[in-house]
């Protein structure tokens, strides 16, 4: 049903979306992974 211009007009933000939770999903990760090693260390 939706033409090849709406769904060009769609994929932007989704894809920007995505990326945007992939980024703050791979930041909280490593903030995490930094926690767990200085706490391991003894220094948190």
């Amino acid at each position: 049903m939706a033409t090849p211009l709406s769904t060009e007009n769609e994929w932007s933000p989704n894809s920007l979306k995505s990326i945007a939770l992939m980024l703050s999903i791979c930041h909280g990760l490593l903030s995490h992974h930094i926690r767990v090693k200085l706490s391991s260390c003894g220094i948190f």
